[in-house]
């Protein structure tokens, strides 16, 4: 009986395994991550903010991650099905959704002459395609950073964060790179929702000049 038990939940299992890798194309796939926009409306330029802020480039710290292209692997049940690469870099997608978050803030975004700089750290920025119990894929888009807050020709630097943001969709077919961008592209919205809201960063922004 134990045996009969063990080749059934095997067969079981082979059959999920080939009825899931049936449902997918299997392969290195390229997307392009865009910039997260804020989504409201633009502040009018007599309410706007008289701070400027110059924001460097994130870096790329994802731990093992060397290429700044690759944002997700496909898999199902343990088996590879594919990588997922942006034609734009993780740390300009990001560095640019950060902009814009500022900018919907009011703030001016410079080169030079700034108030502020901002730099960061990309600690997660990843996709992936568990499979659950329903024989189905959790396309699951993940997002972690971190920032630094400081002004030119001053000693303190404020660190801020970490920020994160996770989204998930579930689905019967094919675990396709496009859902995966969308997971993605909700995660990063949601991190940077979380960072431009903070609190702390909103208080050291606000803080007067001989509060320095």
């Amino acid at each position: 009986m134990k045996f009969l038990s063990s080749l059934m939940r095997t067969m079981i299992l082979s059959g999920m395994f080939f009825w899931l890798l049936g449902c997918t194309v299997i392969g290195n796939k390229t997307i392009d991550m865009m910039p997260v926009q804020p989504g409201v409306p633009e502040i009018p330029e007599s309410a706007r903010s008289d701070i400027k802020i110059k924001v460097y480039n994130f870096s790329d710290a994802r731990q093992g991650l060397l290429d700044p292209h690759l944002i997700g692997k496909r898999t199902s049940l343990g088996v590879s099905l594919g990588h997922v690469y942006s034609e734009t870099p993780v740390f300009k997608t990001v560095t640019e959704s950060v902009k814009s978050a500022f900018r919907s803030k009011g703030y001016s975004i410079v080169n030079e002459n700034e108030d502020f700089s901002i730099k960061g750290k990309i600690n997660q920025f990843w996709g992936k395609t568990p499979v659950n119990m329903m024989t189905c894929w959790d396309v699951v888009g993940e997002v972690n950073l971190t920032m630094e807050l400081s002004r030119p020709g001053q000693k303190v630097i404020t660190t801020l964060g970490p920020y994160n943001g996770r989204k998930v969709e579930r689905t019967f077919s094919d675990p396709s790179p496009q859902i995966m961008m969308t997971v993605l592209t909700g995660a990063l919205g949601d991190t940077i929702r979380e960072m431009s809201s903070d609190p702390n960063l909103i208080n050291v922004l606000t803080k007067k000049q001989k509060d320095y």
